[in-house]
């Protein structure tokens, strides 16, 4: 794991997520959530976010076009040890190249990071691109996670069906 300067306080809006909510939070709570990277055996470092203290039980995965801080909120509101991580190319994680970013090509690094950041985890969560991303992780490494919870997936994307989500983008 090595350690990075942001630039900005990214953690400047949980205060007011969980004020939304009707979730207590104190902002000087430094225990809270913390940034770290780790070198996948891409060569690319993984960023991640860890909630909380003691060993995450609970590791998720964003959609496209997200990073790790989509689940800010339900962590929260969960208060359990957890880990959060920027895919590839997402957020703070490092950009691929060559530029591939398939589920399968991810799930290597994405069973790296589990295994350096929680290796007790017993939950795998995974939304859209993070949902595929988290399927492929375990049809390959599946002692990194018991428990599968899939989040708006879809069985499969062509052209046609992703023009409306690349635009968006």
């Amino acid at each position: 794991m090595s350690a990075h300067h942001v630039g900005y306080d990214e953690f400047g809006m949980l205060g007011e997520n969980a004020a939304e909510v009707g979730l207590a939070y104190a902002d000087d709570d430094p225990a809270v959530v913390r940034r770290v990277w780790v070198d996948a055996p891409s060569g690319h470092e993984i960023s991640a976010l860890i909630w909380g203290e003691g060993p995450p039980q609970l590791v998720l995965l964003h959609g496209g076009a997200q990073n790790a801080h989509t689940w800010d909120t339900l962590l929260l509101a969960l208060d359990l040890p957890a880990v959060a991580i920027d895919l590839p190319g997402h957020g703070h994680s490092a950009w691929r190249d060559p530029a591939d970013y398939r589920p399968q090509a991810m799930a290597a690094d994405i069973a790296h990071v589990m295994s350096e950041l929680a290796p007790q985890a017993r939950t795998l969560v995974g939304m859209s691109l993070g949902g595929l991303t988290a399927l492929a992780t375990l049809a390959g490494t599946p002692q990194v996670a018991e428990r599968l919870v899939l989040v708006d997936i879809t069985p499969g994307v062509n052209q046609e069906k992703a023009a409306p989500i690349i635009a968006f983008v």
